[in-house]
């Protein structure tokens, strides 16, 4: 999160050279002519539009390397001249794993190029921000049920607060519906002070 930025994202851009790869960039991928951008994503094209049926009406971008964005286990060390992750790392149920990946695959000298939603801007307004230590956690000793309590949290404050689209007596079993189908709930929300 750029503190009271004025530049744009395609000021930003400008700093990026050569070819690289973008994460979860679904309907919205960075295009700039002067890079050229390989997109990464867990699903093909076909396979996110169905685990996204929300997205339908936009236009998801065809994935070239399917992966996993926490490990990027397909894209060798010091390969990549930039990365973009922009809305991604609240995804992660690890960030801290999936920072150093995306600092594994850069080359030296190489940039992450990374946008982070403050959540008093989205769905998450509601939600607690997830303190320093919870990720120190998430990375030192991955749990399940902390995974768990996530969707909980996912389920009760954006779907039966924010959205109303369940009553709370059913967030519980979303919660579960979620989890059975991976679904990549934002797993941690942070304010700008949070991130930074």
């Amino acid at each position: 999160m750029a503190k009271n930025s004025r530049w744009s994202r395609e000021q930003l851009l400008k700093h990026l050279r050569g070819r690289g790869i973008e994460i979860g960039a679904l309907h919205r991928p960075v295009s700039a002519p002067h890079l050229s951008i390989l997109y990464v994503d867990r699903l093909t094209r076909a396979q996110l539009n169905d685990a996204y049926p929300e997205l339908e009406e936009l236009p998801i971008v065809e994935t070239d390397i399917i992966d996993d964005a926490e490990t990027l286990a397909v894209i060798p060390d010091d390969t990549q001249d930039f990365v973009i992750a922009n809305h991604v790392i609240e995804h992660m149920r690890n960030p801290i794993a999936a920072l150093l990946n995306w600092r594994r695959v850069l080359r030296p000298g190489g940039r992450l190029f990374m946008a982070v939603p403050d959540k008093y801007s989205t769905f998450d307004r509601e939600r607690e921000i997830t303190p320093l230590t919870h990720v120190i956690d998430d990375y030192l000793h991955p749990d399940q049920d902390r995974d768990r309590q996530a969707f909980l949290d996912f389920a009760l404050f954006v779907s039966c607060r924010v959205f109303h689209v369940r009553p709370e007596n059913e967030a519980e079993a979303f919660a579960d519906e979620l989890a059975a189908k991976n679904y990549r709930i934002h797993f941690h929300v942070w304010d700008q002070p949070a991130f930074d």
